[in-house]
């Protein structure tokens, strides 16, 4: 097979498949050759595990690029946002100093996968590196973003080289991105997504752990039990914070309801309409509309 992955040969069995299907309704005297071809199943692989970067990873790999250099401070701002961000590396290599926002709600835009626009928030470190590289950079709204000496955009193998030649650098002072034996630790251009979200995930478990973490803080005062709480509280007075009705409001309401049941009352007994009074027939009339 010439070196092709099995997803290479699935792909290309399948393209195989569909016009021996599209034959066997054209050429059913062909009939026998053309059932062996369709029995030939897809070939079963082994699917990857989706890796990710931890903290002391993801700082150790922030912190291979050599910001004395131009080349750096670049690859070092790149790699700050697609860890913040988790964009695509055709993301990534496709934005324009016009796509960062750095005011009001610092965002940053693209069009991505999908042809879909996406706006992504940005932090306050993701912000700093940004403008500073912005003033550095100096240049036009429609000129790339991360660009190369040349002025042209980066392309995705030579991302892909900058961050290899940093994941060596990392794992030099990280021990964990050179076990290439641990899924967790193998450092690629395409895992910002996996990194990114494990964070996010990772942030919104602390948030949602905090309260119950303060609950029990031993600063705070301890709460009660729930089920010492049978009574109302001695401190706390029943409709402190209710207005009482006025006295003419609260007779013409208990007016109004007592009218009301006599109403139903005479319907129920009478089963006549004619016989009720001018005045409550028409609330007779509303309840049989209703």
């Amino acid at each position: 097979m010439r070196g092709n992955s099995v997803r290479t040969r699935n792909a290309r069995l399948a393209a195989i498949h569909s016009l021996f299907r599209f034959a066997a309704l054209h050429h059913p005297e062909h009939s026998a050759g053309i059932a062996r071809v369709l029995a030939i199943p897809p070939k079963r692989f082994d699917r990857a595990l989706v890796t990710y970067l931890g903290d002391t990873e993801v700082d150790a790999l922030l912190a291979a690029p050599d910001r004395g250099t131009w080349t750096g401070r670049r690859d070092h701002t790149l790699l700050v946002l697609a860890v913040q961000t988790g964009l695509r590396v055709s993301e990534l290599t496709a934005l324009t100093v016009a796509d960062v926002h750095l005011g009001v709600g610092a965002h940053i835009s693209c069009h991505g996968k999908g042809r879909k626009n996406r706006i992504t928030p940005l932090i306050t470190h993701t912000v700093a590196a940004l403008r500073g590289w912005l003033t550095e950079r100096g240049a036009d709204p429609p000129a790339p973003l991360f660009p190369t000496r040349r002025g042209t955009a980066l392309s995705r193998d030579a991302v892909e080289r900058r961050v290899t030649l940093y994941s060596a650098t990392a794992a030099s002072r990280c021990p964990t991105p050179a076990r290439q034996e641990d899924h967790r630790s193998h450092a690629a251009p395409h895992h910002g997504h996996a990194a990114t979200a494990r964070r996010c995930r990772h942030l919104r478990d602390r948030a949602l752990a905090r309260p119950r973490t303060r609950r029990h803080h031993p600063d705070l005062p301890a709460r009660r039990p729930r089920a010492q709480r049978t009574g109302p509280r001695q401190d706390h007075t029943p409709n402190e914070h209710t207005r009482p009705l006025p006295a003419v409001l609260r007779e013409v309401l208990a007016e109004t309801i007592l009218q009301l049941l006599v109403v139903d009352l005479a319907v129920d007994v009478l089963g006549q309409r004619d016989q009720l009074p001018p005045a409550c027939r028409d609330h007779v009339g509303w309840e049989h509309r209703r």
